[in-house]
């Protein structure tokens, strides 16, 4: 069945339900005026989908769909398979002014291997911002092996400031979701929104991955346009999710990247920019941390040069650590640019050890594995009883060479009472350059 070329406006129910199977609509307007200009709400959902594999427009330009001004949710999905694909959700005609749905762009409930945006045919999902806490720009409770590409959530494609009302895009207990991909084209931008830009909640959102996504800059990559939360939050044990593969985590007004609290474990942050520009080369920073961690055994950068995450230019730590043990941190450039060799600095040190962060590893003997800490305030902070932390084979006041300056203001200050740590080694490689 194809549906194609309506206006579909003040029903006092939702205004498209598609419950067969294989139903495909494109080129409608659902929630406005025949101009795309005006809401003309109807009452519930804009586009309400039960069945299996239903596809709401297409890479081709001729089924471009507008979905704006509706009651509650822009689109409701709660069967397998769907497709939403080169749409304009929250926006009106020319993607230049809200016409906010009542909650979500995008809701996708307890469903598995939904399609929202392909490489080409990207939606723009902007500007859902009535007052509802969950109004966010995608919203997946529960459900798997969703993939969400090439998308503008938060801005047009002119770069604009037309934020959903609280998170870009919101995963609570759900898994396998892709964000963004390493592939041509397919990152997704999502900037300018009220909450944070991703936020992966509850211990069912795990094997979960962001890659290649511009979260905070505009979608050139150089322009903070953020997002008034953190631009990744990680949280209420959400595990085992993957951060990697060029995301620019930049220009949010809280931290780059938040992982809050114990039970929020196995997380991999890996070949980021985070408070740079997407050259790496010029400062773009986070108002807060570049990272907070308040989880236990995660995983920052790795011992080759396609894990390492540049993170520098924030205004507080470059990385925050807040009562947690077993985190490694290796191979990262934290204060200098992506040739390790420029100061862009963070505004305090490049490394804080917050108060109990016992027992975490912070860079290692092995190629690869020492961290750069310079062009900061200080390179690493350790607070009183931060202790049993082994600190081995950094950079700390100088380039990845160690033989030219990029200096901090203090290379390594241990508080009165930080103790048991390790700092250095007598075997080859333990040794940290402090210069």
């Amino acid at each position: 069945v194809v549906v194609s070329g309506l206006t579909v406006n003040t029903f006092g129910g939702h205004g498209i339900v598609i419950a067969g199977d294989d139903v495909v609509v494109t080129a409608v307007y659902v929630g406005t005026s025949a101009t795309g200009g005006v809401a003309q709400p109807n009452s519930a959902n804009g586009i309400h989908v039960t069945g299996t594999r239903g596809t709401i427009g297409g890479s081709n330009p001729a089924d471009r769909f507008l979905v704006s001004g509706n009651g509650v949710q822009g689109i409701d999905v709660s069967g397998d398979d769907a497709v939403i694909a080169g749409g304009i959700i929250g926006l009106n005609a020319a993607a230049t002014l809200p016409l906010p749905n009542g909650a979500n762009g995008v809701r996708l409930s307890g469903i598995t291997g939904a399609t929202v945006g392909v490489p080409g045919a990207g939606n723009i999902i902007s500007g859902n911002n009535l007052a509802p806490a969950t109004a966010d720009g995608i919203y997946a409770s529960g459900g798997s092996g969703h993939t969400i590409q090439s998308n503008l959530i938060g801005t047009n494609s002119a770069g604009a400031s037309l934020g959903n009302y609280n998170a870009g895009v919101a995963l609570s207990n759900a898994a396998g979701i892709q964000i963004g991909g390493s592939g041509l084209n397919e990152g997704t931008v999502i900037s300018a929104n009220g909450g944070a830009g991703i936020v992966l909640t509850g211990a069912g959102s795990t094997g979960n991955f962001v890659q290649g996504n511009y979260i905070g800059p505009d979608a050139g990559g150089t322009i903070d346009v953020g997002n008034t939360g953190e631009g990744i939050l990680i949280a209420a044990g959400a595990s085992n999710n993957t951060i990697n593969s060029g995301n620019v985590i930049s220009g949010n007004t809280q931290n780059g990247i938040s992982i809050t609290d114990a039970a929020t474990t196995g997380n991999v942050v890996a070949g980021n920019f985070i408070g740079t520009d997407a050259t790496g080369a010029a400062a773009l920073g986070n108002s807060q941390n570049g990272m907070r961690i308040a989880g236990n055994g995660n995983t920052v950068g790795g011992n080759v040069a396609a894990d390492r995450n540049i993170i520098s230019a924030n205004a507080g730590q470059g990385i925050a650590l807040v009562g947690v043990s077993g985190n490694t941190v290796q191979g990262n450039y934290i204060g200098t640019d992506i040739t390790g060799s420029v100061d862009l600095g963070n505004g305090f040190s490049g490394l804080w050890i917050g108060s109990n962060s016992s027992g975490n590893t912070f860079g290692g003997p092995n190629p690869g594995e020492g961290n750069v800490m310079s062009g900061n305030s200080n390179g690493i902070w350790l607070l009183t009883s931060a202790n049993n932390n082994v600190i081995q084979g950094n950079y700390i006041g100088t380039d990845p060479t160690g033989t030219n300056p990029v200096a901090n203001n203090v290379g390594i200050y241990l508080a009165s009472g930080a103790n048991g740590n390790l700092i250095g080694g007598t075997a080859v490689g333990e040794g940290n350059v402090i210069a």
